[in-house]
């Protein structure tokens, strides 16, 4: 929290905001967002960098968020998909002995071929 004010009053070094921007490009932003009002009128009055950097510090996270999901929706995609096949190879299979059974051929033969 300290090091968040400090940042916030421009008391850390070039280097430190650059990476601190860096790991986060929305960092300013996103911290305007959480803090109460008082807080908000005096970052105003500091500087207009500082609300540049928070609209893009919001757009960081709202790309993020949208990763996140993405990646989520694949995730449960590629589940869904995998259960899907299991089913496929099941019916065929079952099929498959259905139609070995109806041509004639022996229980255990079938067993042996087509495992259940």
């Amino acid at each position: 929290m300290i090091a968040h004010d400090a940042f916030q009053r421009g008391e850390v070094t070039k280097a430190a905001r650059k990476k601190l921007t860096k790991m986060c490009p929305y960092y300013e932003e996103l911290t305007a967002v959480f803090l109460d009002d008082d807080e908000k009128q005096s970052l105003c009055s500091n500087s207009s960098e500082a609300q540049y950097d928070v609209t893009d510090e919001a757009e960081c996270d709202s790309k993020q968020l949208l990763q996140s999901h993405t990646h989520r929706l694949l995730d449960v995609e590629f589940e869904c998909k995998k259960d899907q096949l299991e089913a496929e190879k099941i019916c065929s299979v079952a099929l498959s002995r259905e139609k070995i059974l109806d041509v004639g051929i022996g229980r255990d033969e079938v067993d042996r071929l087509l495992p259940q």
